[in-house]
């Protein structure tokens, strides 16, 4: 990622990218140490835990963007702040997850060939999830402009935002859950539907009133020289409905 940041740069004819994309960079480091840790404060399912630590990251993570906005840093209070957030969860859930579970160094690629397999079918899954979501940004970015992007990603920001709330809480409790009645179908079945049903009913009159008072909304969110964003808003709670009810499919899967 670092060698193609100029090819990147020049490709959205945009020569700040070439110091931004080093510095998000860092998070890729930053994962390595927490991720894992993370990944077992959820199947132990200590919520308390994983609230706490978002909730004090974020907050972190706002008075460090607030400050520097102020400070006139520009696109910067938005990068560090990111940074912020990622260096608190992932430093939390190490120092949470090492106490329970100590690194140890060793070396055995038979152990973890299996495991590799398992990763590269979720890596290679995952690429392609991800250009499959993000294309429209690439296509708008390029052609489209930066300006007409900022416009773009209002509106999807706020849908996923909006509907990542029920969503998010559901989908993270049932992953350990579903692991731990995997054996009974049944049940998986019934809990999948009542899932599916919960979240319908919080998403779905969510979106309807984004997408009837689109215009509002965005008045309200975003002010008056934003007006532009609301029709997109409108179209993006329909896609908000759809994404609600397909997002808990993984959970089955996994």
């Amino acid at each position: 990622c670092l060698l193609f940041a100029p090819l990147i740069s020049k490709f959205y004819e945009e020569p700040m990218l070439q110091s931004i994309l080093p510095l998000f960079l860092i998070s890729l480091f930053l994962l390595g140490i927490g991720q894992l840790y993370g990944t077992l404060l959820q199947k132990q399912m200590k919520f308390k835990t994983i609230a706490i630590r978002n909730i004090t990251s974020q907050i972190l993570a706002l008075t460090v963007a607030v400050l520097l906005a102020v400070f006139h840093f520009g696109v910067y209070s938005y990068v560090l702040s990111l940074l912020t957030q990622i260096i608190v969860v992932n430093v939390w859930n190490f120092i949470s997850g090492n106490k329970q579970i100590r690194i140890s160094f060793f070396v055995s690629f038979s152990r973890v060939k299996q495991l590799v397999k398992i990763g590269l079918f979720q890596t290679g899954s995952s690429i392609l999830d991800y250009l499959s979501s993000s294309i429209d940004v690439f296509i708008i970015g390029k052609w489209l402009g930066m300006e007409n992007l900022g416009i773009y990603n209002l509106a999807k920001d706020l849908v996923k935002k909006i509907v990542s709330l029920a969503t998010t809480i559901a989908t993270k409790v049932a992953t350990p859950y579903f692991s731990r009645i995997q054996d009974k179908k049944s049940d998986m079945a019934k809990y999948y539907c009542k899932m599916i049903e919960l979240i319908s009913m919080l998403n779905f009159p969510l979106c309807v009133v984004l997408g009837c008072f689109s215009s509002l909304v965005v008045y309200l969110m975003y002010g008056s020289s934003n007006m532009v964003v609301g029709p997109i808003l409108a179209i993006f709670a329909l896609w908000g409905m759809l994404v609600s009810v397909d997002s808990p499919v993984s959970n089955i899967v996994v």
